[in-house]
């Protein structure tokens, strides 16, 4: 009866180990886009994360390509970009491989059509005023006619 009741604990040990393994990995993962005309931004979300196993994804803007990993569950990652009213649209794909081995993919077009470019900015600035850099010292005029010092004649000592 023991050596039962010891079998069947292993069992449903084994069974809810197994269960807390695959639980973590079964998650969802998600990377919703976003974009506001200076920069697209993706949320990385319910990522297995264990401190140790890397997540990777590429966020490819308009064909530029920026590697990302993370070992965190959730992630964001921001790329910026320029796009003006007039621009085309803005095409975002994001691909990833979860460490846990699920892999994925997002992607959205965005339009510009209500971006608007950077105000322009106009600066005064004040003149400047130029100081001559050639500009030789002073002369120093000496006095041309001579002074007699003054002789002070003593007495001979006599004494």
């Amino acid at each position: 009866m023991k050596k039962t009741i010891a079998a069947f604990a292993v069992a449903a040990a084994a069974s809810v180990g197994m269960l807390g393994l695959f639980a973590g990995s079964a998650g969802a993962h998600d990377a919703p886009i976003s974009y506001d005309c200076f920069n697209v931004t993706v949320q990385f979300q319910d990522f297995a994360s264990n401190g140790v196993g890397v997540n990777t994804a590429t966020v490819t803007v308009d064909g530029a390509v920026t590697n990302v990993s993370f070992t965190t569950a959730n992630h964001t990652t921001v790329v910026p970009l320029v796009s003006h009213s007039g621009s085309p649209s803005v095409v975002v794909a994001v691909a990833w491989h979860g460490y846990d081995g699920n892999v994925g993919s997002n992607s959205q077009t965005f339009s510009t059509a209500s971006c608007v470019a950077p105000a322009s900015t106009t600066t005064t600035v004040a003149p400047t005023t130029t100081i001559p850099t050639n500009v030789s010292p002073a002369e120093v005029v000496k006095p041309t006619a001579t002074v007699a010092a003054a002789v002070v004649v003593a007495p001979a000592f006599t004494g």
